[in-house]
């Protein structure tokens, strides 16, 4: 009986050991070639394109310059420029009404999702 007690508990110490060992699994990806760990890569999110469309089917008038602003909600900060309609630009992120967009030039700045044609 405390042989097998003795033995339950060095098992259960080498698993706690092996458990505390291993590398922690936080969004990082190892690239193992012929059996060595190469130092790790994190994926990165693909960029999500979308196109920038002036089109106002109520009125039946197109938009060909539209302004991106610096900041969404204070429309006083300016603009970082414009895009023209039909450009392709990549979506950083969404709030709320807004998209904050990357043009071609590299400038981030802020439209309302109803000039991004795929959320029409």
């Amino acid at each position: 009986m405390k042989r097998s007690v003795l033995v339950g508990l060095v098992v259960l110490a080498l698993f706690a050991c092996v458990l505390v060992a291993m590398p922690k699994r936080s969004g990082v990806t190892y690239t193992t070639i012929s059996g060595y760990k190469a130092t790790p890569s994190r994926s990165t999110p693909t960029p999500w394109y979308v196109t920038l469309d002036g089109y106002d089917k109520a009125a039946g008038i197109t938009v060909q310059t539209i302004n991106v602003w610096k900041d969404y909600n204070d429309r006083n900060a300016g603009t970082v420029g414009t895009g023209r309609h039909g450009e392709k630009v990549e979506v950083v992120r969404r709030s709320g009404d807004g998209v904050q967009i990357e043009l071609s030039n590299g400038k981030r700045g802020w439209v309302t999702y109803y000039f991004i044609r795929e959320f029409k």
